[in-house]
């Protein structure tokens, strides 16, 4: 038994790789269709991670060999199904009227619990700035807010188990939240992006805007971007309603088809 788990903790960094390389070559060409200029940005962080690393570490004695390096890293949210809850209050459940929108990263510890990092993006072609939750040399957003908009997700698992149908030929939703934040001023133009984008896996998104000071549900699948209200939401996913509140908590939801 040691020897098997010598052997795996041996293997699985390759095969765990193996897995990244699969998914980049998957999406490649529909990021590459993205708004975001992600893949300048990984590059970026190749080059800047190779000039302080001197070219001491054996990935930065090839620079096109770090950049492919790091773009393949920024596939590791599709690999990772992270369980997580969200809600957001408004009007009368608040007590000035307006919106709180709360998320919280509930995939217990590990490596990810302890070593996320924010960052500020000021970008230069759009008027909207805003600021991500990730993780270090990851340009996908796993949560954040904007100037117009605040985002936030989760896995969208099924009650009977699994996950719907969905496939890696596509853009990984951690691209498409980055381009509602990049591009949308309010819930609604976000919801246009998600519908309008190549879709891989389900997820749950939550996204409230300041123009209106409400919050969507947006239940994303391959199939559909389907938005819900605190009316129609309950309906959806089977539980209690509470007026001006909608909310997706880290378990399977009952109603998910």
């Amino acid at each position: 038994q040691n020897k098997i788990k010598a052997l795996g903790k041996h293997l699985a960094p390759e095969a765990f790789h193996i897995a990244l390389e699969y998914v980049y070559l998957r999406q490649e060409k529909f990021i590459r269709e993205t708004q975001g200029h992600v893949f300048d940005e990984t590059d970026g962080i190749a080059v800047g991670m190779c000039q302080v690393a001197n070219q001491t570490t054996p990935m930065c004695k090839n620079i096109n060999q770090a950049k492919r390096y790091v773009r393949v890293v920024n596939m590791l949210p599709e690999l990772v199904r992270m369980q997580c809850s969200m809600m957001g209050a408004w009007g009368d459940a608040t007590i000035d009227g307006k919106l709180v929108q709360m998320r919280t990263l509930d995939f217990g510890g590990g490596p990810f619990a302890n070593n996320s990092v924010v960052i500020v993006h000021h970008p230069t072609d759009t008027n909207i700035a805003y600021a991500s939750l990730g993780f270090p040399g990851v340009v996908g957003v796993v949560t954040g807010l904007s100037e117009k908009i605040a985002q936030c997700e989760k896995v969208d698992d099924l009650a009977s188990g699994g996950n719907p149908k969905g496939s890696y030929s596509g853009v990984a939703d951690v691209f498409v939240i980055r381009d509602m934040l990049q591009h949308a001023n309010t819930k609604e133009e976000a919801l246009t992006i998600a519908q309008n984008a190549k879709r891989t896996w389900g997820v749950w998104l939550g996204i409230g805007d300041y123009n209106s000071q409400e919050f969507l549900a947006m239940d994303y699948q391959q199939a559909h971007a389907n938005a819900y209200d605190d009316k129609s939401l309950p309906t959806r996913t089977n539980q209690s309603g509470f007026k001006n509140v909608a909310y997706i908590d880290k378990h399977p939801q009952v109603g998910t088809l």
